[in-house]
């Protein structure tokens, strides 16, 4: 194969050269003797080349930097995970309550209006942590047959409906048995963003699995507010319910204000 250093100079020799001068919009003496052009040529398609390669230096420079910059989106947003994972994980530990069904008036199929920042600080990262667990994006929600709703409340002391006991069921077991099943299932599903064969993300799997419980059912949005309050007893009536916790506070829940009262608050009483 003939190098590119003969295959420069035997061009240089056999090409038009005062063609190549006006393509590249040269000014030149028409007079001169074609070797003196053919130098002023080679000066010009060594410039070229010098300007080719740094244009491929940078195009590769840049290249390597996006797929460091893909990277490090990439585990930011693991870490984002990962804290969402922590902190659902917390607010687990200190009990939650869930709700089926919109109620006898439907008292129970809204959202509450945010809270003061100083009684729920961060409001807003827990509750789109509750949605996304109890009404996750491309779920269908289905309507009870019944205008009833049951609350059930999850939390480290044993649980005690306050009105009928029948009404609680605990959460954990169905939930580990969720998360037990639908593992295999999640893994197939989760790499939806790059679309590639990599390994599942473990905090994602867990975000999705748990998820995966209250797939195609009727929860309410509106327990978010207790979620991590260690409530012991609810008591769910036709259009009110209350929340016991262990340290003794007493929340309710009814009529058209939509929000979590504090039910011995000289104001709200």
């Amino acid at each position: 194969m003939l190098p590119y250093v003969q295959f420069k100079k035997a061009w240089l020799t056999v090409v038009d050269v005062q063609a190549e001068l006006r393509l590249r919009g040269e000014r030149f003496n028409r007079f001169l003797p074609n070797s003196i052009l053919a130098k002023k040529l080679a000066m010009l398609v060594n410039t070229e080349e010098k300007q080719e390669a740094m244009t491929l230096l940078e195009a590769n420079n840049t290249l390597s930097d996006e797929i460091v910059a893909a990277k490090r989106r990439e585990l930011v947003k693991e870490a984002h995970l990962l804290a969402r994972v922590t902190l659902a994980e917390a607010l687990d530990a200190a009990g939650q309550v869930y709700v089926f069904g919109n109620g006898t008036y439907q008292r129970f199929d809204s959202e509450p209006r945010e809270p003061d920042f100083v009684e729920f600080m961060e409001y807003g990262v827990v509750r789109d942590l509750w949605h996304q667990r109890v009404a996750p994006p491309g779920t269908i929600p289905i309507s009870p047959a019944s205008a009833g709703a049951k609350a059930d409340s999850s939390t480290p002391a044993a649980s005690k409906d306050a009105k009928s006991p029948s009404n609680l069921k605990p959460m954990a077991n169905s939930a580990s048995r969720a998360k037990s099943t639908d593992t295999e299932d999640n893994s197939s599903s989760i790499n939806d963003d790059d679309g590639d064969h990599k390994r599942p993300s473990p905090s994602r799997t867990k975000l999705e699995t748990s998820a995966r419980a209250f797939a195609n059912r009727q929860v309410s949005k509106a327990t978010a507010f207790l979620w991590g309050k260690r409530v012991t007893q609810v008591a769910c009536g036709a259009a009110v319910a209350y929340a016991l916790t262990d340290a003794g506070e007493v929340f309710c829940w009814g009529g058209n204000k939509r929000q979590w009262r504090y039910f011995y608050d000289e104001v709200t009483a």
